[in-house]
């Protein structure tokens, strides 16, 4: 068994590199402070186990914010077998010089150039024979959501460990050799820093979404109709076919109770995977580290920080991933305000709640209402953190600092994995608690108090 670090700048693509390795389904995401502890994942390879630890995004290993010191942490604390950098094109020289402080460990390193082709596409280039001349270690370009290319690399990772390092740091002075950077030019993306854009951009995509998900004649009010009209239907042809079998309150229980529950937590299914494949799409383009950047002068002023956006957003989709999402936060009054925060943000497993009860009263309206529901949801959350500021938690927010992601349209087959995880993790578990309390309603309403079946019709 091989122990292998992954080590790299944030938003360098470790994560999917691993995901490409493995077959695992880590938390994916085009923006900095993803991957906030370690996450260990396994392949087999030639009859070897090679286990892989995603560990933090980090700069260097000198410094002493949050990150950095889960990163150093690992490596000092556990026993690894080697090292993968994974470096991004279009700041390679950062991950040289964090290269340079991994060779102090005297482990075996295999070095990734991430995001390459989109790199020559802006106008940058690298000397790849210069690049690995200069620390005796073999550089390999691709991206990392290539299959092909990532089961290449187990060959070359395996024969490296073998080979064991022999590397010299780079020279500082060789890297405008190595490295030609990207043409500066007007971006779309450079919009998104526009605070006016921005905030009609995030209130416009919570209003969509919702509507996409929830509206009158949607796509997701099409699919949840269909299924709720199916599973109707297959109640009924079980009540049938049960009621020759076994008594009449069994086979209602069976029917109504257990199908009948089941179905309404299918009717739910296309409508969170439509909201959930939204939110990936918003922090996969990019968009997110906008918001963050944009956002930071306000959130100041409710005890928080840009870094924050991440954990409220997730909310949305899952309170306890938000919660973790804010332990990637430096700045430990933030951290706390954020984390105490993000509970009163609506997650997708109110959503249905929401759903019943717009629809009953406000018809074709509802999507309006479960949005505005969303929007409160996030002034409530930082009403809470003004309110910690002010009194338990004083401690004042530190300068933002943070480096953009670059706008990107999101990876299709990265998007369907997150969506489907999302989907199954509601089906699992919420869909559990409803079936067995449908079953237990059913229960309530049909047998009388001296314990015989009564119809409800």
């Amino acid at each position: 068994m091989k122990r292998i670090a992954v080590v790299g700048n944030p938003n360098a693509g470790k994560s999917t590199l691993i995901n490409s390795l493995t077959g695992a389904n880590l938390k994916v995401g085009n923006w900095h402070g993803v991957t906030v502890g370690r996450e260990d994942r396994s392949y087999t390879y030639l009859g070897e186990e090679y286990i892989l630890s995603d560990l933090p995004g980090v700069y260097s290993l000198k410094s002493s914010l949050a990150e950095e010191g889960e990163t150093l942490k690992a490596l000092r604390g556990e026993k690894y077998d080697g090292i993968i950098l994974v470096a991004d094109a279009k700041t390679l020289p950062k991950g040289l010089k964090l290269l340079n402080e991994l060779i102090a460990y005297d482990l075996p390193v295999v070095a990734i150039v991430n995001f390459n082709s989109e790199f020559e596409r802006g106008g940058g280039k690298i000397d790849e024979e210069k690049l690995s001349k200069s620390v005796k270690i073999k550089f390999f370009f691709f991206e990392s959501n290539d299959k092909k290319s990532a089961e290449n690399f187990k060959a070359a990772l395996k024969a490296e460990i073998e080979r064991g390092g022999d590397y010299k740091p780079i020279e500082e002075r060789t890297i405008p050799e190595i490295f030609q950077p990207m043409k500066k030019k007007k971006k779309l993306g450079d919009l998104f820093l526009n605070p006016a854009v921005a905030y009609l951009t995030f209130i416009f995509f919570v209003f969509s979404s919702v509507y996409i998900a929830f509206g009158e004649n949607s796509v997701g009010a099409y699919f949840s109709d269909g299924i709720s009209v199916l599973v109707g239907a297959l109640s009924e042809k079980a009540s049938e076919f049960l009621s020759g079998f076994c008594s009449p309150f069994l086979s209602d229980l069976a029917a109504k109770g257990i199908i009948g529950g089941v179905g309404s937590v299918a009717a739910f299914l296309p409508q969170i995977a439509i909201t959930s494949a939204c939110l990936e799409f918003a922090e996969q383009s990019g968009y997110l580290s906008r918001l963050a950047v944009v956002s930071d002068g306000l959130l100041v002023k409710f005890g928080l920080s840009g870094k924050a956006v991440y954990s409220l957003l997730g909310g949305f989709g899952c309170g306890a991933v938000a919660a973790a999402l804010a332990q990637g936060i430096d700045d430990e009054g933030v951290k706390r305000r954020a984390v105490l925060s993000t509970p009163l943000v609506s997650c997708s497993a109110k959503t249905p709640v929401y759903t019943y009860i717009a629809k009953f009263c406000f018809k074709k309206y509802a999507f309006i209402v479960i949005g505005s529901i969303y929007l409160l949801s996030v002034a409530l959350s930082l009403l809470n953190a003004v309110f910690l500021y002010k009194t338990a938690v004083k401690t004042p927010p530190e300068p933002l600092l943070a480096e953009l992601a670059d706008i990107r349209l999101p990876n299709a087959r990265h998007m369907f994995k997150s969506t489907f995880m999302a989907v199954k993790n509601f089906a699992v578990r919420l869909g559990t608690v409803i079936v067995l309390s449908s079953a237990f309603l059913f229960i309530l309403s049909s047998v009388t108090v001296d314990f015989s079946y009564a119809p409800t019709g």
